[in-house]
Parts: structure tokens; sequence; C-alpha cells
């Protein structure tokens, strides 16, 4: 499906970013790994390149993003995967974490699209794909994810008319066993009782949002655009925390 395509995956290192990255690598793509942690990839010997970077910082950015033009002059497609947690409240968090999370949440994929457009102009079909948490549509105590989430989608569609014919979409995912949860947070959630209330009947996996990124790096994919897809299972769509479509 991904045969002689160059992709960029930024979180790499996460549960979802790992899976993106062997997804596509057994798609027939080559793959930079962008991250802070190279040990999850030791096994991965062929059609793929790790590149460590700082996503806060946009000199680190900018630097990744020159390594690969200089090798490949042409991305076909960029996944970003948002790859930390923020705790905290309303009348809770500092202006340090708020600045923070919009960093981890919102800056990153903003200054990758930045970067990767040259190159990403240059394929048959470039796409980008922006990975954030499905609290965009929720109300949560841990407000930061939903409310930087949501600005993600939102920039998703500003951007898709402004770099096109480059496709950008969103995915919103739901509660992973392998993504940015603890085992104990993970296992609060794989009970009977909770998994009764996901129509899917099971938490996600990081495996199912990576089968989704490389339907959407695909040809296949080609008048997908500016859209938000839930991989969640079903699980917000029941929830009463839901805010419909939030007003986006």
């Amino acid at each position: 499906m991904l045969n002689n395509k160059i992709a960029m995956v930024v979180g790499a290192s996460t549960g979802i970013g790992l899976a993106t990255v062997r997804r596509f690598i057994a798609e027939g793509a080559y793959v930079y790994g962008v991250g802070e942690d190279c040990s999850a990839f030791a096994e991965l010997k062929e059609q793929f390149t790790f590149l460590k970077c700082d996503v806060t910082l946009e000199s680190d950015i900018e630097r990744v993003c020159a390594e690969v033009a200089d090798k490949h002059h042409t991305l076909d497609s960029l996944v970003t995967v948002a790859s930390k947690l923020f705790r905290g409240g309303v009348t809770q968090v500092d202006a340090a974490l708020i600045e923070e999370a919009n960093k981890h949440i919102c800056v990153m994929p903003m200054l990758f699209t930045k970067y990767c457009t040259p190159m990403l102009k240059k394929s048959a079909n470039p796409s980008i794909t922006h990975d954030v948490p499905m609290s965009a549509y929720m109300t949560e105590l841990d407000y930061l994810n939903s409310s930087f989430s949501t600005a993600v989608i939102n920039y998703s569609r500003q951007a898709c008319s402004q770099i096109r014919p480059i496709r950008v979409n969103t995915i919103l995912f739901g509660i992973m066993t392998d993504h940015l949860l603890t085992p104990e947070e993970v296992a609060v959630y794989d009970t009977p009782e909770h998994l009764a209330k996901i129509p899917a009947g099971r938490l996600g996996k990081g495996s199912d949002v990576a089968g989704v990124n490389a339907f959407l790096a695909s040809d296949k994919a080609r008048y997908l655009n500016s859209w938000a897809c839930a991989v969640d299972g079903g699980y917000y769509t029941m929830n009463p925390r839901s805010m419909g479509n939030n007003g986006i």
C-alpha cells in the first residue's frame, strides 16, 4: 500500500508512533522516526532511520526536516503523534504547564507541517496526519489535552486550505492500552463495567491507529482531506462527557 513512499513519523517512540513506524515499513515505506528515545527501534535494520529531536525547540525541528530534505528531497507522508498528557484543572495549572502543553500538543505539529511542506509538495500524493486524543471532544478535569487537541483539528482544516494539494487530516484516538496511560491507569478502564460502554468491546491499541495512519497516507485515500476521524471503538459517542462536535 505504501511501496516506495517516504514517510516521517513524529512521536515515533510512543505506542501509536512505534506501531505506525512498523506498519509503514510493513507496507513498503521508508520511514524516518522522530523522537527522544531510540531504544525501541533496535530491531529495525532496514527502511528506517531514527532522528533524535526535542520537539519543543523550533531549531531542532527545522534541523531534522533539513536532514530528511538533504537525503530524499521529497516526502510523501508526515504523521505527528501527541505523546504526552498534561494533568490539572482550570484553577490548578500555571503558565509554565500551559506553555509546555501548547508546545507538545499544538505547536509541534504546526512546525513540522511548516518545515515539511516544501518536501511534501514534491510528492505525487502528499499527506499529513495529526494524531491527537479524542479528549478534544470531551469535558474533563485535565482540560489542556482537550483544549489544545481541539486547536489541532481546527489548524488541520486551515492548513489543508493553504498548502494544497497536500491532504491534511486528524485522527482522534481513544483509550489505548499502549499509549500515554500507565498500566495502572489502563487497569481502571480494562474492566467488564467499562468495556461494556465501548461498542467495540475492548480498549484500543496503537496498531488500530497505525492502520488508519497508513490508509490515509496511501493512494486509496486521495480524496480524504480535512477529516477528523475517531479511532476509539465508539467509546466517546456513548460517553456522557461528550461535547458532540464541540462547535468544530
